[in-house]
C-alpha cells in the first residue's frame, strides 16, 4: 500500500475564491472530491456541498463533515478542450487550471475547475 502524506488543513487554491463564490450562491457540486479537502474547506465556510468521487468517499467523510458525499463513477477529463466541452452551455467557467496534486507518494494530475451554473 503506498504511503500517503497527511492532507493540509485548507485548500490553498480554493480559499482565496470563497468571497467570489458567495456571490453566486451557497450550493456547490464537486466532482472528484478525493480526500474531501475542497469539500471540507467549502463546508467549513458555510456552503452546502455535494461531492462525488469514483474511488469511494470513506476518507472524505472523516474530513468533510459538513458535506454530502457520494460514491459515483464519473468521466475523467484529460485536456482543457474536453473539460470546456463537457461544461459548455450549462456552466460558466470562472477558474480552470491543470495542476499536480502532491499529497500522494506518486503525484497525480488533476483539474481545478470553478464553474457557475448558467
Amino acid at each position: 500500500m503506498p504511503h500517503e502524506i497527511p492532507p493540509p488543513r485548507d485548500s490553498d487554491w480554493l480559499t482565496p475564491l470563497i468571497p467570489f463564490l458567495r456571490e453566486s450562491g451557497t450550493r456547490i457540486v464537486e466532482i472528484g472530491c478525493g480526500w474531501g479537502l475542497d469539500a471540507a474547506t467549502l463546508g467549513n465556510a458555510g456552503f452546502e456541498v455535494f461531492a462525488f468521487d469514483r474511488a469511494g468517499v470513506d476518507r472524505a467523510r472523516r474530513l468533510a463533515l459538513r458535506a454530502a458525499l457520494f460514491h459515483a463513477d464519473h468521466k475523467r477529463f484529460f485536456d482543457e478542450p474536453a473539460v470546456r466541452a463537457a461544461l459548455e452551455g450549462c456552466f460558466a467557467i470562472e477558474h480552470l487550471q491543470h495542476t499536480t496534486v502532491h499529497r500522494y507518494e506518486q503525484p497525480k494530475q488533476a483539474w481545478e475547475c470553478l464553474a457557475r451554473a448558467i
